[in-house]
């Protein structure tokens, strides 16, 4: 039995062919964060919606002339330096990313950066602010501001607008991010007659048993004690505090998470936050506009930075025209000007970002800016 041709059949094929060839490529970026564990919600979530929202946002973007649409490729990870670093590794030899967002924690981060480092792999990491992420990078960037620089804001706050003459400091010495907080507002503070008059420690495996440091603190009478630390341990931190009979206003980093902490009874707490959703910038609202829309919630800091540490290098890559890593590389260090939901971003040839400090007081588990400093 002969076959007959259906007539329409080459223009089918032809249709086919154009759509095929008109098809975007991938544009592989992995997506690096601890999506399960402790900090999946205050984190981890935020990190994937804030992500997910820019990519589709992007839509397809033109580079050198070819069509792309955005791939997140996400990998969890345990709390652990080497499993940030494998995760980083099955995503550059496994999946085939051109570049990578995240990880948000710097004990994470470091890690990560030399393995993006020794592959020439694009890194920009949203949140993450000790100075070795970056230090001595071609290829890594980060969004936040540093700890030192933050750290010299608080300082400034706590001499100038809060007016304190004798500080107190609580740290976790395991901790790079909270040791090198502490030592900077030390040594920040104590200038004009100012004094540290506690500098208590504590390790990660005793952070529910700092009773016995509390209460020499409040023995040194300070007016302010600054607690550089993260979210669970700040809240059995503010708990042990009214327990030793402390009054003071508390200062925090931009590791807090408010909306997870409880009521400070009474207690004045100030903050550097990395984003605020009550910046005045019309970037900043559009985007809580949209992200309430699209997840029916209020974005975490998390969620911001991601979104605009994706837009950055997006932007980059249309800017370089290419997918080599040396002219992306080269494009981002040249952003000026960034306008996203954080603020404006600028990198002016830098790894680490110009951008302003906020602080803002607690109120009832959220944050009201007080004020925008520039650093020095």
């Amino acid at each position: 039995m002969r076959s007959r041709c259906v007539p329409w059949a080459p223009a089918v094929l032809a249709a086919l062919l154009v759509a095929c060839r008109h098809e975007p490529e991938q544009l592989r970026i992995g997506l690096l964060a601890t999506f399960s564990g402790p900090y999946g919600d205050i984190s981890g979530r935020p990190t994937r919606d804030g992500a997910h929202l820019a990519a589709a946002e992007s839509g397809d973007i033109i580079i050198g002339g070819r069509r792309y649409r955005v791939r997140l490729v996400e990998r969890d990870f345990a709390d652990r330096a080497d499993a940030a670093a494998g995760a980083a590794r099955s995503l550059i030899n496994q999946d085939s990313v051109v570049a990578f967002i995240g990880p948000q924690f710097s004990r994470h981060a470091i890690p990560v950066a030399i393995v993006a480092e020794d592959a020439h792999i694009l890194m920009i990491s949203p949140m993450s602010s000790n100075p070795a992420v970056t230090e001595d990078k071609r290829y890594v960037f980060r969004l936040a501001f540093l700890d030192d620089v933050q750290a010299d804001v608080l300082a400034r706050f706590a001499r100038g607008d809060l007016e304190s003459r004798r500080a107190a400091v609580l740290y976790d010495v395991t901790s790079a991010y909270s040791r090198g907080l502490a030592e900077q507002f030390r040594d920040g503070f104590a200038v004009g007659g100012r004094r540290v008059v506690a500098f208590e420690s504590y390790t990660a495996d005793r952070a529910n048993a700092i009773d016995p440091q509390m209460r020499r603190i409040a023995a040194a009478t300070p007016d302010v004690l600054f607690l550089p630390n993260f979210a669970d341990a700040v809240g059995h931190q503010i708990a042990a505090a009214r327990r030793a009979g402390l009054r003071v206003r508390l200062l925090g980093s931009d590791s807090w998470d408010p909306q997870s902490l409880p009521a400070l009874g009474g207690l004045e707490a100030y903050v550097t936050s990395q984003w605020r959703p009550d910046l005045p910038l019309p970037a900043a609202r559009r985007f809580v506009t949209r992200f309430s829309e699209t997840y029916g919630g209020a974005p975490r800091s998390a969620a911001a930075m991601t979104y605009d540490a994706l837009g950055i290098l997006l932007d980059a890559f249309r800017r370089a025209g290419s997918l080599d890593p040396d002219a992306v590389r080269a494009a981002i260090a040249a952003t000026d000007g960034y306008q996203g939901a954080s603020g404006t971003v600028s990198f002016a040839g830098q790894a680490d970002p110009r951008r302003d400090v906020a602080v803002s007081r607690v109120v009832d588990g959220s944050l009201h800016t007080v004020r925008l400093m520039v650093p020095e």
